[in-house]
C-alpha cells in the first residue's frame, strides 16, 4: 500500500524536497504530543498512519519503520551496519480520536520494535521472497533525533547525511538536531513513482497535517482533522464538481424532440411495468386526438 499505485526497482537516485518547521512551531508539535502522553516522534509516525490512510482511503495501514537494530550496549558500542526497516501496521479508522490513534501506533510500534534484530532481509528470505517486486510496507517513516552538534576544543564541525540509502517508494526523515532551529523533514521519492510536484505537494500537504494533528484536541476524530488546504478544498469541491455545460436557449417540446431524434430506441418512460421509448412517447405526443 503506497502514495503511489505502481512499483519500481529500489534507486540509490530520487527526487528529495525539505521543509523545516519553525521553533514555534515544533515547540508546539511537542506540546500536542505531551498532551497525548507521547513524544514528537511518536506523533510523527502516527501522523504519518493517519496521512496515508486519507491519501488512500485505506484503514489497514503498513508502514516501514526503520530502526537502529542496537538493542545492546555491546551493539550500541560497536560500529557496524545494524540498521533496517520494520514492517508497521496499524488499523486506522475515520471514527478513531486523536487519542485512539497515538495509543494505537505507539503500541504497535513497542511490539514492533521487540523484532528489530529480525532483519528486512531475512524476513524476505523466510517468506520466500527474495528476487521479487513485492513490498512488505509502504512509505518509510525514519525519525532521527541525534545530536549532530560536534564540538572539537571549541572548533564547532557540522555533520551532513548525504543518503539514507536505497528509496523503494517514499521515505520521509524527519531529523531534530537539538540546536534550536527547529524540525527538518525530508521527503525522498522513486523518480518513477512520483513527479516533482507531486513530491512537493506531498510534503506541503504532511506538513501541515502534522501541524494540524498536533494542535487538536485528543478527543477529535479523524474525519474532523482537517488535510486540504482552501486551494485544495476548493479544487475538489468546486472545479473537480463543475460539470456544467452551455445549453442553448429552448422550451421543453423542443429539448424532447432532439432527444427523441438521438435516441429513438432508449426508455424514455417506465411506469407499473409498461416502458415506452422515445419513439414510442414522441408518436403518442404527436398522434391526432380521436373524436
Amino acid at each position: 500500500m503506497s502514495l503511489s499505485d505502481e512499483t519500481a526497482e529500489p534507486t540509490a537516485d530520487y527526487r528529495s524536497e525539505t521543509a523545516v518547521i519553525p521553533p514555534a512551531e515544533s515547540a508546539g508539535l511537542a506540546a500536542g504530543a505531551r498532551r497525548l502522553r507521547t513524544a514528537t516522534q511518536g506523533l510523527a509516525i502516527a501522523a504519518t498512519a493517519a496521512y496515508l490512510a486519507r491519501m488512500t482511503g485505506t484503514e489497514d495501514v503498513i508502514l516501514g519503520l526503520a530502526v537502529s537494530g542496537r538493542t545492546s550496549r555491546a551493539a550500541m558500542e560497536t560500529p557496524a551496519m545494524l540498521s533496517t526497516v520494520l514492517p508497521l501496521r496499524v488499523t486506522v479508522r475515520p471514527d478513531m480520536t486523536v487519542e485512539e490513534l497515538v495509543r494505537t501506533v505507539t503500541r504497535a510500534s513497542a511490539q514492533a520494535l521487540r523484532h528489530q534484530r529480525y532483519r528486512r532481509e531475512d524476513l524476505l528470505r523466510d517468506l520466500k521472497l527474495l528476487g521479487e517486486r513485492r513490498r512488505l510496507h509502504g512509505p518509510v517513516i525514519n525519525i532521527m533525533a541525534f545530536d549532530y552538534r560536534l564540538d572539537f576544543a571549541g572548533l564547532p564541525a557540522r555533520t551532513h547525511a548525504i543518503t539514507t540509502g536505497p528509496i523503494d517508494d517514499l521515505a520521509i526523515n524527519i531529523y531534530d538536531n537539538f540546536d534550536g532551529t527547529g524540525l527538518r523533514v525530508d521527503f525522498d521519492a522513486h523518480p518513477d513513482l512520483y513527479t516533482g510536484d507531486q513530491v512537493s505537494a506531498h510534503l506541503r500537504r504532511y506538513v501541515r497535517f502534522l501541524n494540524t494533528l498536533g494542535a487538536a484536541d485528543p478527543s477529535t476524530p479523524l474525519r474532523e482533522v482537517g488535510l486540504l488546504d482552501a486551494a485544495e478544498r476548493s479544487r475538489v469541491l468546486d472545479e473537480w464538481n463543475d460539470t456544467a455545460l452551455p445549453v442553448e436557449p429552448s422550451v421543453v417540446p423542443a429539448l424532447f424532440e432532439a432527444q427523441a431524434a438521438r435516441t429513438p430506441d432508449a426508455p424514455a418512460v417506465v411506469h407499473a411495468g409498461t416502458t415506452l421509448t422515445y419513439r414510442e412517447l414522441d408518436r403518442r405526443a404527436t398522434a391526432s386526438p380521436t373524436a
